[in-house]
């Protein structure tokens, strides 16, 4: 799964960070329809597929027999359950999981809002 995933999204950094470095090198006049682009990545502090394993027990029997693969005890990959469970407590999980992480990177969430330079004043309004 992080093969699958996670390092397709290292890789697209990677890359816009590339980008992002030429394009600073180079006249603007030069960069075409081209521009900079802000970016702050920030991934979960728990392994989704550890908080998953936890909750899979809740699910019903046949799931997790077929999660289990032939009836064995545990289940062959807590990655893949991450990605197709839908329990209101795994993912009431997750939302405050969400929550947390992004409380303790509000001030890079608030720079790149900073430097995009989005108003967010219609949002206190609702």
């Amino acid at each position: 799964m992080n093969a699958i995933f996670l390092d397709a999204l290292d890789q697209d950094v990677r890359t816009l960070e590339r980008t992002n470095r030429l394009l600073e090198q180079i006249p603007e006049e030069l960069h075409g329809d081209r521009q900079v682009v802000n970016l702050f990545a920030m991934r979960p502090s728990e392994d989704l597929g550890k908080v998953a394993g936890g909750f899979e027990p809740e699910l019903p029997y046949m799931f997790r027999h077929l999660f289990r693969g032939l009836g064995t005890h545990e289940t062959s990959s807590p990655d893949w359950l991450s990605m197709v469970m839908f329990h209101p407590q795994y993912l009431a999980h997750l939302v405050k999981l969400g929550e947390t992480d992004a409380e303790k990177h509000t001030t890079e969430i608030s720079e790149l809002i900073r430097r995009t330079g989005i108003k967010l004043d219609h949002l206190r309004n609702r």
